[in-house]
């Protein structure tokens, strides 16, 4: 609860620029990609939806990004899917030059479907969070 309570406080910071000084509202731009795919090994089903929001404030850039990534089990007689772990992620980065920080967190929660999770739950731990904070450089 403290790293969620960490993502909040530098997002409402950053957002707190616009209080002190409206006149440099940053003019940002959204990202994002949609992504489908097969484990071939398993025939397990993804999908994978991202966005973001890059900007720029004074001389830092910023990128608020969060995503959703859907396992299923593949079509059967009577379900087209059958999900059965739902991944979610949301993050912050702000970057000088070279040099960044990102915050991150991700969490997977099961999808209670049909056998989906019976089958699964003996296999993968469904149920997971971490939240981390990194230092980078980019070259």
């Amino acid at each position: 609860m403290k790293r969620v309570t960490l993502l909040i406080v530098c997002f409402l910071l950053v957002l707190s620029a616009y209080v002190f000084n409206p006149t440099e509202i940053p003019a940002g731009e959204i990202h994002g990609n949609v992504e489908i795919g097969q484990n071939p090994n398993t025939q397990q089903i993804f999908s994978i939806v991202n966005i973001s929001y890059d900007f720029d404030l004074w001389i830092f850039d910023n990128s608020i990004y969060s995503g959703i990534e859907v396992w299923s089990l593949p079509a059967d007689e009577i379900n087209p899917v059958s999900p059965f772990l739902d991944t979610y992620k949301i993050g912050y980065t702000i970057s000088y030059k070279i040099f960044y920080i990102n915050i991150y967190h991700w969490c997977s929660h099961p999808v209670y479907h049909n056998q989906s999770s019976i089958v699964w739950r003996e296999t993968i731990k469904l149920d997971q969070e971490a939240t981390t904070i990194a230092v980078g450089i980019r070259w």
